[in-house]
């Protein structure tokens, strides 16, 4: 009897073992309280081109700002496959912590308002919070209460990215069952160095794929956005300022690098900004990660996913290829053919600002040859590592963060 209870005992724990090498729980990755980053992903069932439509991912694109908007989650960065998306998104805890019970009532209304009640009194469906949906809810303790915790959770921003659409999608073809495979995957990012690696990871997936050859030409991911913003930057400062190319090619380098879809901090700030010792504002990028960490310049940003996009990957069947111009020389190309006559700078200007800009825009970031891959519970330094698993409780943690030698 000793013995049987010996062997039950061993085979439990072995089977307990085996579950927590396989699976982990949501809420061990995910610290509800505390601001992290996350790299999620989602595949559309068996794996099928059910977002090849441009229609569809262009839906995606503008259900993320939305989103965004009214939930304390910023989109860090994000590509929209054929048949997957990637998401790298940094929940802001804190943030919602600070709104006022009537704000958390305003943004839960928007994002999830009583589509019966507004049936019933002819309201319509994508109406503005009224004042009699806001005052019922600010009624609800309770309800209130799981609002303002709910506003900065992954599971709801998937939810209201994820759901709506599939139900659209499935009734425009006629079809029933599911069109998302299964939950969404959700590595966490540890460090600094982490989050640069999995964001142009998750940019450079187009160039990968062999569906685009450059940073500005990825339609579908955030760099091609990143790359707009520089583009408007430098564009109204060329017409806005007579100033010389140096001090352009200084003030455009302290323009950092910003998640592609920051929340919305409150009605009255557009975004949140920090005071860096430079003395410039800057977008907090690294929430949750490791304090101390330099954020880097879009320019030097956009110069690593570059360069790290030229790279030949053993594991990926495209790459930049090297007669393709870089993103500075398609920006400054675009500037010169772009603009009206009238509108149009000086080209001796331009030409100057854009070799002082790559003065001031070498990255200082090593380009390390460590890719993410989507297994893995977590991403970072071997230091982070040992600080992630300690707090969970396990004596070591699956790393997702693969090396590859370039070729």
């Amino acid at each position: 009897m000793i013995w049987r209870e010996i062997r039950l005992t061993v085979r439990s724990a072995r089977r307990r073992d085996y579950v927590q090498r396989v699976t982990t729980r949501r809420c061990d990755i995910v610290d509800a309280d505390s601001p992290g980053t996350y790299h999620c992903i989602s595949r559309c069932v068996r794996r099928t081109s059910l977002l090849d439509d441009p229609k569809r991912r262009a839906w995606i694109v503008s259900r993320l700002a939305f989103l965004s908007e009214f939930m304390a989650i910023d989109v860090v960065s994000f590509a929209i496959m054929r048949n997957h998306i990637h998401l790298l998104l940094t929940t802001r805890p804190e943030i919602v912590a600070r709104w006022t019970d009537r704000e958390v009532a305003m943004r839960r209304t928007a994002l999830l308002p009583n589509q019966r009640w507004r049936k019933k009194h002819g309201v319509p469906r994508d109406a503005e919070p009224s004042e009699t949906e806001i005052e019922s809810m600010l009624l609800d303790r309770p309800r209130l209460s799981r609002a303002r915790r709910e506003l900065s959770t992954l599971g709801l921003f998937h939810r209201l990215l994820k759901e709506p659409c599939a139900r659209a999608w499935n009734r425009e073809e006629h079809v029933t069952g599911h069109f998302w495979e299964g939950r969404f995957k959700s590595p966490k990012v540890l460090d600094m160095q982490g989050l640069l690696q999995v964001a142009q990871y998750v940019e450079l997936n187009e160039v990968h794929a062999c569906v685009a050859s450059s940073i500005s030409s990825s339609r579908w991911t955030s760099a091609s956005r990143q790359w707009r913003r520089l583009y408007n930057l430098v564009e109204k400062m060329l017409q806005s300022t007579d100033r010389g190319p140096e001090e352009l090619a200084r003030k455009i380098s302290r323009f950092a690098w910003e998640p592609a879809f920051p929340c919305r901090i409150s009605p009255l700030t557009e975004f949140q900004q920090v005071q860096t010792p430079r003395g410039t504002t800057e977008r907090k990028v690294s929430a949750g990660l490791a304090t101390g960490c330099e954020i880097p310049s879009l320019a030097s940003y956009l110069a690593l996913l570059d360069r790290n996009g030229r790279r030949q990957r053993p594991d990926k069947p495209g790459w930049i290829p090297r007669w393709e111009p870089d993103p500075l020389r398609v920006l400054f190309d675009g500037i010169l053919n772009n603009l009206g006559v009238d509108q149009r700078p000086n080209p001796i200007r331009v030409r100057s600002l854009e070799a002082q800009l790559r003065r001031v825009t070498v990255p200082s970031i090593s380009t390390a040859k460590n890719f993410p891959s989507s297994r893995g519970s977590c991403y970072g330094s071997e230091e982070s590592m040992r600080r992630e698993a300690c707090r969970r409780g396990r004596r070591w943690l699956w790393r997702g963060i693969l090396s590859h030698v370039a070729a």
